[in-house]
């Protein structure tokens, strides 16, 4: 499968083809030293597929998909340590449901949300009327 490049740069969209995948690797990057909930880039490898990526910027949203042959981390080694959420999270293997980029009312910000069967992983800005605040990403477990 080729590579897309940036699929969405918006307040609203929805990942087509990721439904059903299941992931092999879910990793960040941050440089924040105490902070891991602080991504500045989430990195995705659903098996099948090309490494996929989200962050979120000035409100909004961003995906992308890189090569096989390209380093999707090589801008983020250095500076920034790598977190593995997947493990963390206990999402490797685990399938996903959906990918969306939505905003949220009435603050009119946008959150990231990869949806499994098992929880909602979400990216989002700490405090959602504020552009400039921290994102974060939270992980809420179904039933629990």
């Amino acid at each position: 499968m080729q590579p897309r490049g940036r699929l969405h740069q918006d307040d609203t969209f929805e990942v087509a083809g990721l439904a059903g995948g299941i992931v092999e690797k879910l990793l960040g990057y941050t440089t924040e030293a105490e902070r891991d909930d602080q991504p500045e880039k989430m990195f995705l490898k659903v098996h099948g597929l090309p490494w996929q990526s989200y962050f979120l910027d000035a409100g909004l949203g961003f995906w992308e998909e890189s090569g096989e042959e390209e380093d999707p981390f090589d801008a983020y080694r250095g500076d920034s340590r790598e977190i593995d959420y997947g493990e963390r999270f206990g999402l490797l293997g685990a399938r996903i449901i959906e990918a969306r980029c939505s905003v949220i009312e009435p603050w009119q910000t946008t959150s990231i949300a990869v949806t499994f069967e098992a929880g909602v992983l979400r990216l989002s800005y700490a405090r959602p009327n504020d552009l400039d605040a921290d994102v974060v990403l939270t992980f809420e477990r179904f039933g629990g």
